[in-house]
């Protein structure tokens, strides 16, 4: 039975992260949700096995969080807000769901079940966004078309430009701030200890190549963040090796994409790359979205304490059709939507479970020394990216998205229990 709540959970995380926006994938993730529960009471009603680990500070977190989007779900309701059902699925209904599960599958069956998920994920992305460049540079337009609509699943496919070498879209693009950040401290502080698996290295070396060809500056801006981080809460004596490995995946990332200008027959000079690299620091969409932002916080200074609520949407700012509540700027429209109170509720409710994190690994090198006991780490480190990201699109802001917030104060509860000097545990 647990063989199955697991193998199910791999699948539903994976199809997660690789098509996070699919609309026709919406209907499996919600059956996969569905048949998880249904496994997990099965379970608990035959009393094949049950998770006895305390969870109470995750649940003081997740009763914040559901606070959090009752009230200003409320204030929405108020100002008739067309996305306000939605908002309350994303903070009330999914994280009550998520939580449920992850308290019902123990730690190890929860981390490996993410593990797997990771490193599948990364390699499908990967396979699917070369394909879709090679398909077409080499089988032409109606070909690369073809892939385009099989690969989809209701999603935006495709290469943004043919005549550059960068920029292409594809919807696990959205899961590579989290995927990158889970790769950094699993792949380097396994190969500051040891050789490490050589599968881990393929795939870190296949999520930087997905960053640079993206054309998207917040991946780039991430990568670094996540390497940075790793730095920092390795052990000293480990960071020199963790450098030296740092240095020689940068010359094989380089290699290939000296490779792939060869292959392409591509007349760009270095000079020419740097400048589209550069370029799409300062593009027209960046300048869409300094747009939005200022008016999102000219909006938020005639309701600067509670906001309008969650899902009404600015008068001015048309982002879609479909929802036009939701902005790229997340943290400007926080701010518009909830006021000061609710953004800062909100940004300290996303920081505490992975600063927490970071803290638990600075201060306890026995946990950093022991690999297994280092399951928070690269969650943590994950989770803080997509943080990054969330500030230029709206990454968490959907139900297959928002159990990135709720798993990590899940698995910080048992080590917060076990650790805590003012509980008395049963010593059988």
């Amino acid at each position: 039975m647990n063989f199955l709540i697991n193998l199910i959970l791999t699948v539903f995380l994976t199809t997660s992260l690789v098509y996070p926006t699919a609309i026709d994938l919406l209907f499996l993730k919600a059956v996969l949700t569905v048949f998880i529960i249904i496994l997990i009471l099965f379970r608990e009603i035959s009393r094949l096995g049950s998770n006895k680990n305390d969870r109470r500070s995750a649940l003081v977190w997740l009763l914040a969080l559901l606070s959090f989007g009752a009230f200003f779900s409320a204030v929405g309701a108020a100002s008739a807000g067309p996305g306000v059902l939605k908002m309350m699925q994303v903070y009330i209904l999914w994280p009550i769901v998520y939580y449920y599960i992850f308290t019902r599958i123990n730690e190890a069956g929860l981390t490996r079940a993410l593990s797997i998920s990771v490193y599948a994920s990364v390699y499908l992305i990967f396979i699917f966004c070369s394909s879709l460049i090679l398909i077409a540079l080499f089988l032409g337009i109606d070909n690369y078309q073809s892939f385009a609509e099989v690969i989809s699943f209701g999603s935006t496919v495709g290469v943004a430009d043919f005549s550059s070498i960068f920029g292409f879209t594809f919807p696990g693009l959205m899961s590579m701030p989290f995927l990158f950040g889970y790769l950094s401290w699993d792949v380097f502080y396994v190969k500051a200890r040891s050789t490490g698996p050589s599968f881990k290295k393929v795939a870190w070396l296949m999520a930087l190549v997905v960053c640079l060809f993206s054309g998207r500056n917040a991946l780039l801006v991430v990568s670094a963040a996540a390497i940075l981080i790793t730095i920092y809460l390795l052990p000293r004596d480990s960071r020199d090796v963790l450098l030296r490995n740092l240095i020689r995946y940068i010359i094989y990332s380089a290699i290939i994409v000296i490779f792939y200008l060869a292959l392409s027959d591509s007349t760009y000079s270095f000079g020419e790359i740097y400048k589209l690299l550069s370029e799409n620091f300062t593009s027209s969409a960046n300048q869409t979205r300094a747009n939005q932002a200022q008016l999102l916080l000219d909006g938020f200074i005639s309701s600067p304490i509670t906001g309008v609520g969650l899902g009404v949407p600015h008068p001015s700012v048309f982002r879609s059709a479909t929802s036009p509540w939701s902005y790229e700027m997340v943290y400007h429209a926080m701010l518009y939507q909830t006021g000061v109170i609710g953004t800062m509720i909100y940004i300290f409710l996303m920081l505490v479970p992975p600063l927490s994190c970071f803290l638990i690994c600075r201060k306890n090198r026995l946990l950093v020394a022991r690999h297994d006991g280092c399951t928070y780490v690269p969650i943590g480190i994950g989770f803080f990216c997509v943080l990054i990201a969330d500030s230029t699109n709206p990454y968490l802001a959907r139900f297959d998205a928002i159990w990135m917030a709720i798993l990590l104060p899940v698995l910080l509860s048992r080590y917060w229990y076990i650790n805590s000097p003012f509980v008395t545990r049963d010593p059988r």
